[in-house]
């Protein structure tokens, strides 16, 4: 049940999911929910094979760089979330400017701070495209830069950090869950319309007066983006003949078109 869970958390890679697994084992903490996993992730990138593993890698890289410290200082804030534009997914090499002043008083060129970028992305520690640079798309090594940051650069200790990695996970799986079952509502609603083409259903399943006669369907399309910025998202969106219906706000009787019916998941 939970294998497939263990694999997106780890991104597929297959150490960190022998990792997991062997932690699990070695604690004798079986996964059988998202509480488990967190909790053997956050021991094992704390203090474990993980930990033990990509602490290796990422020193062995950062000896082979000039001014030790300030490329672990550099390492360390570009993966923590403050001093990324999550928008645009980039790092934002001005904050890690600012923030190198805040916690070491020393004010680093801005080109500088990109050539150290530049090589810790051959080392596989960050991604670099045309002059931007982005975090990599492993979720278990970010997770770890920002761990070894607060021990290495912040002395924090392990324990403290697994404390903050657990409640940060917490709060990581309780969106994620929203976010599946919006998604499970819209996949139901749109199954629940394309196999009532032509039918006539209660009104009460849309939260409207009278009963409803479904159309026949052209095709069906989940989160249609009208725009940027916030309430120009359609959920779930159906086109007719001469007619573009969806949820919320674009769904009516074939001979009220103009009559909106609000449907909540």
């Amino acid at each position: 049940m939970m294998a497939p869970f263990i694999a997106e958390r780890c991104g597929g890679n297959p150490f960190y999911i022998s990792a997991v697994v062997r932690r699990s084992a070695k604690i004798r903490k079986p996964i059988h929910d998202m509480d488990a996993l967190n909790e053997v992730l956050a021991v094992d990138i704390t203090s474990g094979f993980i930990w033990g593993e990509l602490h290796d890698q990422v020193n062995r890289w950062i000896h082979r760089l000039n001014n030790f410290n300030i490329t672990k200082w550099i390492l360390y804030l570009s993966a923590l979330d403050k001093n990324n534009d999550l928008k645009k997914d980039i790092i934002d090499v001005h904050k890690i400017q600012q923030a190198l002043k805040d916690y070491e008083g020393v004010d680093i060129e801005i080109e500088q701070i990109q050539d150290i970028l530049l090589k810790l992305s051959r080392g596989d520690l960050l991604e670099s495209h045309m002059g931007r640079f982005t975090r990599i798309k492993d979720p278990i090594l970010n997770d770890f830069l920002k761990v070894w940051g607060q021990m290495e650069m912040e002395n924090i200790k392990a324990g403290k950090i697994k404390d903050l990695l657990l409640d940060e996970y917490y709060h990581f799986s309780k969106r994620s869950l929203n976010e599946y079952k919006g998604y499970l509502g819209e996949i139901h609603m749109s199954q629940i319309l394309l196999a009532s083409q032509r039918q006539t259903l209660s009104g009460k399943f849309f939260h409207y007066a009278s009963d409803i006669k479904i159309p026949t369907f052209a095709y069906v399309n989940h989160r249609v983006r009208l725009s940027s910025g916030k309430n120009m998202e359609i959920d779930l969106s159906v086109t007719k003949i001469a007619c573009i219906l969806g949820t919320r706000s674009l769904f009516s009787d074939i001979n009220q078109l103009n009559t909106p019916i609000y449907i909540n998941k």
